[in-house]
């Protein structure tokens, strides 16, 4: 089995001995109704765990400049209000570009001196990152959306990357 991928990349596929020796099982948590009021869901740990034991191992994605996650107004290109392309563009099924979708009018961001960011994307919330540094590390893969992050006391894990 395996056809292509196992010829292009031989070390898609591994025997049951090398996952016993470096796998990662990913049953550690299941998600559920959280315990924190108005948290949404959690993970709970489906057995006992002792300090030190990896819970889940995540990747992290680079996002290389924080001003990257910054939203801006939008003007449209054909001088009218943006709202109203927005608009325009749900109703007519058109995602708001000028690529032939149905739509007239694109939405651009409004450059010039006074094209301040208005506001962040929610996944900045979701980022670690330093306030010396721009750089943001995104941390995602099975399960860890339902890690709520108390602090404190309270806090029975931690994210350690190496």
């Amino acid at each position: 089995g395996g056809g292509s991928l196992r010829h292009k990349n031989p070390t898609a596929f591994r025997d049951v001995s090398w996952l016993e020796t470096h796998g990662r099982c990913l049953d550690a948590v299941v998600p559920g109704p959280s315990t924190i009021p108005y948290a949404g869901r959690g993970a709970f740990a489906t057995r006992s765990m002792e300090e030190g034991d990896v819970v889940l191992p995540v990747p992290l994605m680079q996002i290389g400049h924080r001003k990257e996650l910054d939203m801006y107004d939008l003007v449209r290109t054909d001088g009218g209000d943006a709202t109203d392309a927005k608009n325009d563009a749900a109703a007519d099924g058109d995602d708001g570009d000028d690529d032939g979708g149905g739509g007239t009018a694109t939405l651009v961001r409004k450059d010039g001196a006074d094209a301040k960011p208005t506001s962040s994307q929610l996944l900045l919330n979701y980022c670690f990152g330093h306030a010396e540094s721009q750089l943001l590390l995104y941390p995602f893969g099975s399960g860890f959306n339902f890690v709520n992050h108390q602090s404190g006391a309270k806090s029975n894990a931690k994210v350690v990357w190496s």
